[in-house]
């Protein structure tokens, strides 16, 4: 083929092509035609008005709006729109902007259903003051429509993929505040969310989105009570049937709700009663001191499996129960009811292992005490009266395998903590009385008997009883005390029975008469085993070292160091000092002093803190020698124990050489004839009856009042406390009339020693 054949047969193909555009065109431009003109305000508004007549009808009121136009290909916009309904006083609820979204085809064939429904700016005011008001009358109107009609068949104006489907709304902006009874506002307000609701037949919403705000406002006292909270899905079957409920930041009455989230929930309501059923979820919350849980304020977390609230309308009765599982063995269940009228609470908790130191551990006790597993078994039961201001508690638990710290307790982690408590208790705040039964407490095998009342006699008096009491076989008492909180007396072991009983009695308004009595019948307990740590039969010797870890430098002692003193090496003025200031009945008691303990319960509670000590000079060496300044009642304890062992071993000379040896005067200077070196620059044996009593006075703060003392400042307090000591000695004949006579005007000076005084930085 030449290339004039060739040419000619292209231009022959290129002209069906050429056609087929044209074609193609022109159908475009009759597409594009009708599609202005299905855009246009008119159509839009022949399309659109009657379904919004329709849905208006449906909803009992009218639709209006100010202007409507195309958005892009797939958009309607409607501005200013309201919603007006048919009832009298009712308010117009402004939609603001509306956006609907038909489906792509549906602006080309003219019909309108919606995909999506876009609100700006909403604004609902609502009257709730009174039931017959025009917004309550409308609300009670639409709610019986949605009940009776076919949702379907009825919303089915928005549709467009299935009849069974209405459009995704989008809501942006939203705010809706309604009056309610009795002076209250409730305002909800919204910046984004998302309601699909993808399935009619189920009658369930789909919730997406910001957390809308929601505040309860007391008109009258202008005080509010605020909230962020989400949801992801609600049904509205029977019942209703919420997923996924999110609650933040409500701070209402002392209670702060940090952060509460319920898997699911169910909601029913008729004439007889309102149920609400919580199949899962948590709760962070807060209880504050200006709440009426003031005594248990902190913060508190609390996981549970079930729980189940019902209100008995024409009883006026709430019941609540619920389960909580920890593991798979760790179970507890609460159930009980409040009466609204009679204002009376009444809750039992059952427990199986269950562990209440994941509920615990962010109270405000946890600065006091924190427990690292405290599973439970048993019941508890708790009724509250406010109108007769009284609370109840009956108590019958168990606790096993316990781990807790506390710094009152003891300086370490306590564990395999084992104790069942039975016991009965009665509260009036109101009246700040408690009265207990007759009750039991056994840790591990050692049992004690209790009983305590505070009761009020009059406007500021009360009246206070305690009795404690425990008989049992020792063998199993040492044994029986949790790990870490005597580790000093391990090593022990003991046999025989014991029994001992302690009562106290005070009124308060005349403490001084406080009443003090102890019982102790050990007589038939041996100790079959000593911890090698406080073996008190090598101490009677001469021929042992030990060595002491004191508060500042460790140190060694006894009675082969050449700064060892004996009893005897002491001037007899410097031994009465010490025994009259320290512990008068030193050489009479068995290592504790019940006067010197009740002396220093009324001075404790005269000034509602711990100011002054009931140790005797054995108590005081044994914490010196095995324990530490530890101010817990493990040490405590370990202190008891071991004085009353020393008591058993060794003579008083030796505890009275052990006090004067191990006593600090100093920055690191240990020991009474340290002392004399340090304050005097002299030996022991030489120091005067002034320079004794000053030694004396300066205990237990011998840093403070050593340092005024080298300042030539003694306080007044140390003078009197000198002058004291020494009047004392004088009375009980132990010094001379004539000696005491001759320092006192030497004391009140402040001259204390003839000695140049130390220099202490």
């Amino acid at each position: 083929m030449d290339g004039k054949s060739k040419t000619a047969h292209q231009n022959i193909k290129r002209k069906p092509i050429r056609w087929h555009l044209l074609i193609l065109l022109a159908i475009l431009l009759v597409f594009m035609a009708i599609s202005y003109g299905v855009r246009t305000s008119t159509y839009l508004q022949l399309r659109l008005n009657p379904k919004l007549s329709d849905l208006g009808e449906f909803l009992g009121g009218s639709f209006e709006y100010t202007n409507i136009h195309a958005m892009g290909m797939t958009g309607i916009i409607l501005s200013h729109v309201k919603f007006r309904p048919a009832f009298d006083g009712a308010h117009a609820i402004d939609l603001g902007t509306v956006t609907i979204y038909p489906a792509l085809w549906g602006m080309v064939y003219g019909d309108l259903n919606a995909s999506a429904v876009e609100l700006n700016n909403v604004k609902v005011d609502w009257e709730f003051s009174h039931q017959n008001s025009g917004d309550a009358e409308w609300i009670k109107y639409l709610l019986q429509r949605l009940n009776e009609q076919d949702l379907v068949s009825e919303v089915s104006v928005v549709s467009y993929e299935e009849e069974s489907a209405l459009p995704k709304l989008i809501c942006r902006s939203c705010h809706l505040n309604a009056v309610l009874p009795g002076d209250y506002q409730i305002e909800v307000s919204v910046p984004e969310q998302t309601l699909d609701v993808y399935s009619v037949h189920d009658k369930e919403i789909q919730f997406s989105g910001s957390s809308f705000k929601t505040c309860l406002l007391d008109i009258k006292d202008k005080t509010s009570d605020c909230m962020e909270m989400s949801l992801e899905a609600i049904r509205f079957d029977e019942p209703v049937h919420a997923v996924n409920l999110s609650i933040r930041d409500l701070h209402s009455h002392g209670i702060r709700i940090d952060q509460m989230k319920l898997d699911s929930v169910s909601f029913s309501h008729n004439h007889e009663r309102t149920h609400l059923y919580i199949d899962s979820g948590s709760i962070h919350c807060q209880l504050l001191e200006d709440s009426i849980f003031t005594k248990i304020a902190g913060t508190y977390e609390l996981d549970f499996d079930q729980l189940e609230l019902v209100h008995e309308i024409e009883a006026q009765r709430i019941g609540i129960g619920g389960s909580f599982i920890e593991q798979e063995q760790s179970l507890a269940t609460i159930y009980g009811g409040y009466h609204l009228k009679d204002q009376k609470l009444a809750l039992t908790l059952e427990a199986q292992q269950f562990d209440l130191a994941h509920y615990l551990k962010n109270t405000e006790l946890s600065d006091k005490l924190v427990l690292n597993s405290f599973p439970v078994t048993g019941t508890i039961r708790f009724v509250w009266e406010p109108q007769h201001d009284l609370i109840w508690t009956d108590l019958d638990i168990g606790i096993a395998d316990a781990v807790l710290s506390s710094p009152m307790i003891a300086k370490d982690e306590i564990s395999g903590l084992y104790a069942n408590l039975m016991m009965q208790l009665w509260i009036n705040p109101g009246e700040k009385t408690i009265v207990t039964n007759p009750s039991h407490v056994f840790i591990g095998d050692i049992p004690l008997d209790f009983t305590f009342q505070r009761q009020r006699l009059d406007q500021d008096d009360y009246q206070v009883d305690l009795i404690v009491q425990s008989i049992g076989e020792s063998d199993g008492f040492l044994r029986s005390l949790p790990k870490g909180f005597a580790p000093a007396l391990e090593g022990y072991e003991l046999t025989g029975p014991y029994r001992f009983q302690i009562a106290l009695s005070y009124k308060d308004s005349n403490l001084d008469a406080l009443r003090l009595a102890a019982d102790f019948e050990l007589d038939q307990v041996q100790t079959v085993k000593y911890d090698p740590r406080s073996d008190f039969e090598r101490l009677k010797g001469d021929a042992f070292m030990i060595r002491i870890n004191t508060a500042s430098i460790p140190l060694t002692i006894g009675p082969r160091d050449p700064n060892w003193v004996k009893f005897y090496d002491l001037p007899r003025e410097t031994a009465y000092a010490f025994v009259a200031s320290e512990d008068t009945r030193f050489f009479s008691h068995q290592g504790f002093d019940l006067r010197a303990i009740r002396a220093s319960l009324i001075a404790d509670l005269k000034a509602d803190k711990v100011v002054r000590g009931g140790s005797t000079i054995s108590q005081q060496v044994v914490k010196n020698l095995f324990l530490n300044q530890d101010k817990t009642i493990s040490r405590k304890f370990q202190e008891a124990f071991l004085t009353w062992q020393m008591e058993q071993k060794l003579p008083k000379i030796r505890i009275f050489e052990f006090y004067l040896n191990l006593a600090q005067w100093a920055k690191d200077t240990y020991g009474i004839k340290a002392a004399a070196q340090f304050y005097f620059n002299k030996n022991v044996n030489q120091l005067t009856l002034r320079e004794s009593l000053f030694l004396v006075a300066i205990l237990p703060n011998p840093i403070i009042f050593g340092k005024q003392y080298a300042d030539n400042n003694l306080s007044s307090s140390r003078i009197n406390k000198m002058l004291m000591v020494g009047t004392f000695l004088r009375d009980a004949k132990r010094i001379s009339s004539d000696t005491w006579e001759e320092a006192i005007p030497l004391i009140r000076e402040g001259k204390i020693s003839d000695r140049p005084r130390p220099v202490i930085e």
